[in-house]
């Protein structure tokens, strides 16, 4: 007797449990196609991207990742509509990408400067969307907003992650990005001089890294002047305030 209501009782918690995920399903239905229909309505691409991915995507539970969006599918959301909502995500943030929407420039770094790529589809996937973040740091007028834009784009030249490594573009990357207030710039540049032998334009760098940045123990300016001569120490001296200068000629 004791078995048969200890089947009946878990029979009808698994029935309980079943109804409750299926209620759920219908509920996150309801809201996807509502949050899809108000993306729709928004004249800008970035609010439709974030009304998507705060009602719908957010939602989920064990979304596995894609390229945009960083999601795939969801357990929990109807996968017909999970992938709907995917894909007009994406388009939304490439079209707010396209614009220049700070936000969604500021979204796309952090999707090209992770770490989370498994496959090469998704490699070839970042390789084709760093030449839009490039474009956008040529473009870039060199204000505060675009501060983080043109540090990231030359620590990704620089680390030659997706492209090419080019020591001469990342360092104007990262002078105007330090020129447009990214202090930890002057700490990449001085870096980046230190990883090719030029100690006299590290130790320049190095000298601007003040404030809100970090030195790296690689360039200590102590280390650094110790292997530089009087003159070429005082020549970099004279110029770390002057933020039109970006390399020192060390030919002479």
């Amino acid at each position: 007797m004791r078995t048969t209501r200890t089947c009946v009782a878990l029979l009808v918690a698994a029935t309980l449990a079943a109804c409750g995920k299926e209620d759920e399903s219908k509920t996150l239905k309801s809201k996807a196609i509502a949050a899809i229909a108000e993306a729709k309505t928004q004249s800008d691409p970035w609010e439709a991207f974030a009304i998507i991915h705060r009602k719908v995507l957010d939602q989920g539970r064990r979304c596995e990742r894609s390229f945009w969006t960083g999601l795939t599918s969801c357990d929990n959301v109807p996968e017909d509509l999970s992938k709907r909502a995917i894909a007009d995500a994406d388009q939304y943030l490439l079209a707010a990408l396209n614009k220049g929407d700070p936000r969604a420039v500021s979204s796309t770094m952090a999707i090209v400067n992770g770490d989370r790529w498994e496959s090469s589809d998704q490699r070839r996937q970042a390789e084709a969307l760093l030449p839009i973040l490039l474009a956008k740091a040529e473009q870039a007028r060199g204000t505060a907003q675009d501060a983080e834009l043109l540090h990231t784009a030359g620590l990704l030249i620089r680390d030659g992650k997706y492209a090419v490594r080019d020591t001469r573009k990342s360092v104007a990357y990262l002078a105007r990005a330090w020129a447009a207030g990214r202090a930890q710039a002057a700490n990449d540049a001085a870096m980046l001089f230190a990883s090719i032998n030029d100690q006299h334009n590290a130790y320049l760098w190095s000298l601007r890294c003040v404030g809100q940045c970090y030195r790296s123990g690689k360039v200590e300016l102590s280390a650094l002047q110790a292997l530089l001569s009087a003159d070429a120490a005082r020549q970099a001296e004279a110029a770390a305030n002057n933020r039109s200068v970006v390399e020192l000629d060390t030919r002479s």
